[in-house]
C-alpha cells in the first residue's frame, strides 16, 4: 500500500472520519498518520468537512422505536441508563435532543454507529533536566489536538520569564511552538492543525527560556531541555 498516494489517504481519512475504517484497518490508518503528515492533514480536512454538516442538520423528534434502538445496541435495554450514557443525555433537551436524536437516527439507517468517549491521553514526553530529574510530564489526546503539560513539584522556575514548548521536526524544518508551558500545576493545550502537523513529523521537543508571553522572533530563545517524543 502506497501511504504516499494523495487519493489513498484521501480516501482512508474519509473512512476514518465517518467511522467506517473498522478494526485493524482503522489501527494501521491511525499509525500512518502519526508517521505521515500528509495523512494526519487529510484526517483533520474532512474532520472539518463534517462538522461543518452538523450545523445544517435539522431538529427532528424520533419515533420511540429509535430510542429503543438506540438502547439495545449500547446494552441498555434492561437497565436503567447510567454513567456517561445518562450524564450525556441528561444535559440534553429540547432542540439540542431532537437534533441528537435525529443524528441518531441517520447513524442507524445507514448502519454506521460510532461510539463516542472521553478522549484518552497518553504519556508522549517526560523533560528532564541535567540530572535526569523529570520536570514536565507531557501527554496528548491520541489524535494530539490536545496537551496536557503537568509541572513537577521541585521545578524551581524564573517568575519573569516564561517556558515554551517547541516542536523539532525531523526534516530539519524550523521549530515550531506548541505553547506555554505552566508554572504551576497542569496546563492544556489546543494544537492547531500547522501544531499538530509538526508535532506529527517530530521526534524530539525543547523547552525554551522566553519573555513574558514568550517568544516574540516567533523562535525559540534559550533552549533548556530537550526530550524525545514517545512513540505507541
Amino acid at each position: 500500500m502506497n501511504h504516499r498516494n494523495p487519493q489513498l489517504l484521501d480516501e482512508l481519512a474519509a473512512q476514518y472520519a465517518l467511522g467506517t475504517l473498522r478494526g485493524r484497518a482503522r489501527e494501521r490508518f491511525e499509525k500512518i498518520c502519526a508517521e505521515e503528515p500528509a495523512a494526519m492533514t487529510a484526517l483533520r480536512r474532512w474532520e472539518d468537512r463534517l462538522i461543518g454538516l452538523i450545523s445544517e442538520v435539522q431538529p427532528v423528534k424520533p419515533p420511540p422505536q429509535v430510542w429503543k434502538r438506540v438502547q439495545q445496541r449500547l446494552g441498555h435495554a434492561q437497565q436503567r441508563r447510567s454513567g456517561v450514557f445518562e450524564t450525556l443525555f441528561g444535559r440534553l433537551s429540547g432542540a439540542k435532543l431532537a437534533a441528537a436524536a435525529g443524528i441518531a437516527a441517520i447513524a442507524l439507517a445507514i448502519g454506521v454507529v460510532t461510539y463516542v468517549s472521553v478522549p484518552q491521553t497518553e504519556m508522549i514526553a517526560a523533560i528532564p533536566n541535567e540530572q535526569k530529574v523529570e520536570q514536565w510530564k507531557v501527554e496528548a489526546t491520541k489524535d494530539r489536538a490536545k496537551l496536557s503539560i503537568t509541572r513537577s513539584a521541585s521545578l524551581a522556575l524564573d517568575p519573569n520569564r516564561d517556558y515554551e514548548l517547541w516542536a523539532l521536526p525531523d526534516s530539519g524544518a524550523a521549530p515550531v511552538s506548541l505553547g506555554l508551558m505552566p508554572k504551576n500545576g497542569k496546563r492544556d493545550l489546543l494544537l492547531t492543525a500547522a501544531q499538530r502537523l509538526a508535532l506529527a513529523g517530530a521526534s524530539k521537543i525543547a523547552v525554551s527560556l522566553e519573555p513574558i508571553g514568550g517568544s516574540t522572533t516567533g523562535s525559540p530563545g534559550t533552549v533548556l531541555f530537550v526530550a524525545a517524543v514517545i512513540r505507541a
